[in-house]
């Protein structure tokens, strides 16, 4: 292999003495074999710095690697999976500042870095050169409006019409490009460039449509009206003065004016083109980025003698880029640094005669040009005709920077109208951003939002309108004002959100209106915030029809987390179906009933005392007539479904002596324990309440066995100083009633979404059994209460998920793509097979990287266990530092089935698994194997996704479906996925997936194994760490925090939700493959200065790190600095 050179490769360009005489473009390029030599100088690297240095993430080493080989289809290729716009990339994106930067080879200060922007440029012109292939785009997806075609709205609209998008690219002026057309010169970007990358985006379906301009030819409202989103990507051109005396004389010009006359309309091809632009003999420019080096170096070529840049700083803090500043000094392009103007000369006439600046002192430059480059101010033609637009305080739009949204839904903002002026990549960056949030915003997981959007028609043969508002509170204002006009609409919430919509709440139901509010039902917030659920009442159906019949708003509450996160093979009721179902007088009444101009009344006025208690009693029957009308539905449904839905429903023996009462998700594991203690001699009954509001008093009194001795209600919410729960007060009302007046107590379970299982279940059957001086009056389970002695003692842990359902759990990482493969797992099985199945995901409350646990169930039984696995057939870790920090194999079956991922191979793994999983291993007989799929997934191109793999794995090492069935369901998933974003993403998936199998190791459990010692995970703890670390974080973090009591919290200072800071000091996970490794004797300085402070501060500085050393002991390398002021 050749020595790797030292220098970039160097680019041919005009002479200066030519190029001041044209506006030919400066460098001429690569050739293929110059451009093979600079490809040969990169590294390669495995985790490329150059990637994330590039704001659009272009695959760097891969193209270059393309280039290298000559394979300039594939260097164009993977190009073109980031940017729309490489060859304008490649000429003006300021690499030196971005992805060379990063280089590694140009950091280790021997070399310079990769010239990639020249390689890119490189790629580019080939393709430019190549045939242009008009293709037939599926544009189907939705209609997005991009206001503004500057690189930033280019990027957008080209990304979007590769995603099937309908996109329409307005621009104010006679031709597109924005910025690229108007801004740049010739000698650095030709237009022809600009023309052709164009050319190539509309090509991909896109239209651009010139001389709109969008505030005056066109409205917003007219654009937010006809497309689902749009983008404002407008730039910042508007003329920027410093407002010094003589700004007004002729011959002073904005950045802006002067360029846009000398590039957008031909001025520098006068005479051929009509455009006047001064023809000078002296200019001063003023400022010193980037347009200021265009605006000089174009005065230069238009024939002055003389031309000056007045900057006010120094060389060093020059913000153009290295390139252009090296370009205009050989151009003959003066400097005066740290200077200012101050006025400009007037030569009597009205004319510019000369610049007064001052820098230590005042100092005259002739000049009968001046053109002031110190940025540019917003559009404010768009601005000023949408004033619900939020702006930033420099007159910017306000647009979220890591999503582009600005204050009205559906509209997004990005580039120089946000940022002010910047630099062309960056503006791409943004339009990437922008075209991933705006697919996001269309293609919302929100189903009604998804259907909307593709007009699908409700049992009406309407389409549901759908509106997004700022708040809760606005969601459920704009429901009661909806409703009022006779429009039958629905909200849904969280538990933490319903609190904002209770005022409109008690209007909708004091004035009779219909609607149902769909609640996932959370621990709403108090001494701390809880993200998990709580109740559930799954009749959204039954509460709609009733709603309507019955002119009374409904809540129906399901379980947030446990429901949301859960995923379950189900039937879906028909359209057809619930149109025989509807009242339709009782709907056409409601309408009748809204408010029109035709039929004009008064409502929401205030009452006097003397008629409103009246006033509120008129509604009474209607809520007297609710409980019928809702068990009418429900036998509708039930006739139809063949289900047995009641107000309340009761499962047990009709002689049971002890008896639960409760509502919600944990209603199943009930029915799995009820059925389990009958079947072992005990009698005793579950009564499951799906009506809470009205309270179904004479049904629950119908239902309950005359039998019943003792009841126990089920509250899963807490309500301190009352004298019971909800539920239990309702149920103690009503049983006061009963013919035996059984005896009542109440019970709290499950807060937060804490599991509730079987063993729990029989807890509260088992205290029944207790005399009636012995119960608890109130009580809890699920948890240790050893301060107030609340709670129920729990047996050993009971799984009564039947044997025949094959159980899993997977250990994951946050973003790993664990929760995605096994999602796409329980799809598959569920579509392909007569498998009941059942997926249930949990996470820790980490924003990113936290752990994850999949819980799996497939069977030929339907599937009542609403808990975690407690006994696995197989478990898989997904990352191999759990090892070290979870209990993985607890409850893992004799002969079950152990996947580990893992970077090491089979000595390794031997050597360094604790020996309390090898014990485990060989005690139960598991069956064991490891992968490495962060290796498949790497040479794969997939990163540090490991889905595929770990999903091909987990069906090749279980009998669900053999291999020939699911390899092409598997792939079948990964293309619907991944299809439309990229075919080369799909490929890369099926590589990972037919990868696999070859890559599974089993291993065998040496003898040895059985006789290790195994150590518990925890053996004691740190005695120098702080009380609460040891007692508290420690045993969350290994997953142990149900078995911490009340006390414990209280005794390490959690009373009220209260913690220490810097914990993190205490929580390191570990779980990187990866890490860096120090290594002094390589290191040869430090820190190399200059710094910008004062030397005062760097001396403590110094002084600290020689105390280190004498505390160390060691020598550490030289710290290297210069003195600066």
């Amino acid at each position: 292999m050749a020595k790797r050179s030292y220098t970039k490769t160097p680019m041919k360009e005009q002479a200066p003495e030519i190029r001041n005489q044209n506006f030919d473009e400066v460098a001429l390029g690569y050739t293929l074999e110059e451009g093979q030599l600079e490809a040969s100088r990169c590294l390669q690297c495995k985790n490329a710095p150059c990637i994330t240095g590039c704001p659009v993430m272009i695959d760097i080493p891969g193209f270059i690697k393309a280039i290298e080989e000559g394979n300039m289809p594939l260097a164009y290729e993977i190009l073109g999976r980031y940017t729309n716009l490489p060859a304008i990339c490649g000429r003006v994106c300021p690499q030196e500042k971005q992805c060379e930067m990063v280089c590694r080879l140009g950091r280790s200060k021997k070399f310079e870095p990769v010239a990639i922007g020249k390689l890119e440029r490189l790629v580019a012109d080939w393709a430019l050169e190549q045939p242009l292939e008009y293709k037939e785009v599926n544009s189907d997806k939705g209609r997005v409006a991009v206001i503004g075609s500057g690189p930033s709205g280019l990027t957008t609209a080209g990304d979007l019409a590769k995603l099937g998008y309908d996109v329409t690219v307005y621009e104010a002026l006679h031709a597109p490009g924005g910025v690229l057309t108007y801004g740049i010169p010739e000698f650095r970007l030709p237009k022809r460039i600009v023309k052709q990358e164009i050319e190539r985006i509309v090509a991909q379906g896109v239209k651009i449509e010139t001389n709109v301009v969008v505030g005056k030819t066109i409205t917003m409202d007219e654009i937010i009206d006809e497309f689902d989103a749009c983008y404002l990507s407008v730039g910042a051109g508007a003329p920027r003065f410093q407002g010094i005396k003589g700004t007004s004389l002729n011959g002073v010009y904005s950045s802006s004016e002067y360029l846009t006359r000398v590039n957008l309309m031909h001025g520098y091809q006068f005479p051929e083109y009509d455009t006047p632009v001064q023809k000078s003999k002296n200019v001063v420019v003023i400022g010193g980025g980037n347009v200021a080096m265009d605006a000089a170096r174009s005065a230069k070529r238009l024939g002055a003698d003389k031309v000056s840049i007045v900057y006010r700083r120094s060389l060093e803090e020059l913000p153009a880029r290295e390139e252009e500043y090296h370009h205009s000094v050989e151009e003959g392009i003066e400097y005066h640094w740290l200077s200012n103007p101050i006025e400009y000369i007037d030569d009597g006439n009205g004319r510019l005669k000369a610049v007064k600046c001052v820098q230590m002192d005042e100092f005259i430059i002739e000049a009968d040009t001046a053109i002031e480059a110190i940025g540019q101010g917003a559009n404010k033609v768009l601005l000023d005709t949408f004033p619900e637009l939020s702006l930033n305080k420099w007159g910017y739009i306000d647009a979220d920077e890591e999503t582009c949204a600005t204050s009205i839904p559906g509209v997004f903002a990005g580039g120089d109208i946000v940022t002010g002026a910047a630099t062309v990549i960056l503006a791409m960056g943004a339009g990437k951003i922008a075209a991933n949030e705006i697919d996001q915003y269309i293609q919302k997981t929100k189903q009604e939002q998804l259907w909307a959007e593709q007009g699908r028609k409700n049992i009406f043969n309407e389409t549901v309108k759908v509106v997004e508002m700022q708040s809760e509170a606005g969601a459920a204002g704009t429901v009661h004002g909806s409703l009022k006009t006779g429009v039958l609409t629905t909200t849904y919430t969280a538990s933490q959100g319903l609190l904002l919509m209770i005022p409109n709440m008690f209007k909708i139901a004091g004035e009779l209106l219909p609607t149902v509010f769909h609640v996932a039902a959370r621990a709403v917030s108090t001494n701390a915030l809880s993200i998990f659920g709580d109740h559930i009442m799954d009749l959204s159906a039954v509460a709609h029809l009733a709603s309507i019949e019955g002119r009374l708003p409904f809540m129906n509450f399901f379980d947030g987390f446990r429901t949301s996160h859960e995923l379950q093979k189900i039937e879906v009721i028909d359209y057809d179906d619930l149109k025989a179902m509807m009242n339709w007088e009782a709907l056409a009444n409601f309408r009748r009933l809204g408010m029109n101009p035709n039929r004009p009344n008064v409502s929401g006025t205030a009452q006097n005392p003397d008629i409103h208690f009246q006033q509120r009693e008129t509604v009474n029957r209607y809520y007297d007539e609710m409980p019928a009308i809702v068990q009418k539905y429900m036998n509708k449904i039930n006739n139809l479904r063949g289900t047995n839905y009641d107000l309340t429903n009761y499962y047990g023996d009709p002689e049971a002596t002890e008896v639960i009462i409760a509502m919600g998700s944990a209603s199943p594991t009930i029915q799995q324990t009820v059925d389990y203690l009958n079947a072992n001699g005990r009698k005793v009954g579950f009564l499951d309440i799906h009506l809470y509001r009205p309270f179904p008093a004479e049904n629950l009194l119908e239902k309950l066995p005359d039998t019943v001795e003792k009841v126990a209600v089920l509250d899963r919410t807490k309500e301190p100083g009352s004298d019971g729960e909800p539920l239990l007060l309702d149920v103690q009302s009503v049983l006061y009633r009963h013919t035996n007046r059984p005896i009542v107590i109440g019970g709290r379970y499950g807060i937060a979404s804490k599991d509730v299982t079987p063993d729990q279940i029989v807890a509260v059957f088992n205290h029944l059994l207790f005399p009636a001086a012995e119960l608890k009056q109130r009580f809890t389970i699920g948890i240790i209460d050893d301060v107030t002695n609340l709670s129920l003692p729990m047996s050993e842990v009971l799984d009564l998920t039947p044997k025949s359902t094959f159980q899993a759990k997977f250990w994951g990482l946050g973003s790993d793509g664990t929760v995605g493969a096994n999602k796409q797992a329980i799809k598959i099985i569920g579509n392909n097979t007569d498998y009941y199945a059942q997926a249930y995901f949990s996470y820790d409350s980490k924003k990113s990287g936290g752990l994850t646990n999949s819980h799996l169930r497939f069977g030929k039984e339907p599937i009542l266990s609403t808990y975690n696995v407690e006994a696995a057939d197989f478990v898989g870790c997904h990352n191999s530092a759990y090892i070290h920090q979870y209990d993985l194999l607890k409850g893992l079956k004799d002969g079950g089935t152990f996947l580990l991922n893992t970077v090491w191979d089979e000595e390794k793994v031997k050597q360094l698994l604790p020996n309390r999983l090898k014990r485990y291993l060989a005690d139960h007989k598991i069956n064991f194997y490891i992968i490495n799929a962060m290796d498949i997934a790497q040479k794969t191109g997939l990163g540090g996704r490991i889905n595929q793999v770990m999903s091909t794995a987990f069906f090749e090492l279980t009998d669900i479906m053999d291999h020939e069935t699911y390899l092409p369901l598997l792939k079948a998933e990964v293309d619907a996925a991944y299809g439309k974003k990229s075919r080369t993403i799909v490929e890369r998936n099926w590589q990972a997936i037919d990868a696999t199998v070859a890559k599974l190791k089993k291993i065998e459990i040496p003898a040895e194994w059985a006789e290790v010692e195994a150590k518990a995970l925890f053996s004691g703890g740190d005695d120098t760490k702080p009380a609460y670390i040891r007692n508290i974080l420690e045993p969350v973090n290994r997953q142990e925090g149900n078995q911490l009591s009340v006390n414990d919290l209280i005794e390490n200072g959690m009373l009220g939700g209260v913690m220490p800071s810097g914990t993190a000091a205490y929580e390191k996970r570990g779980i990187a493959l990866e890490v860096p490794e120090w290594i002094p004797e390589h290191v040869q300085c430090v820190m190399n200065a200059p710094l910008s402070v004062p030397m005062r501060q760097f001396g403590h500085f110094l002084l600290m790190m020689r105390k280190w050393q004498q505390l160390l002991k060691a020598s550490l390398p030289v710290i290297c600095a210069e003195k600066t002021a």
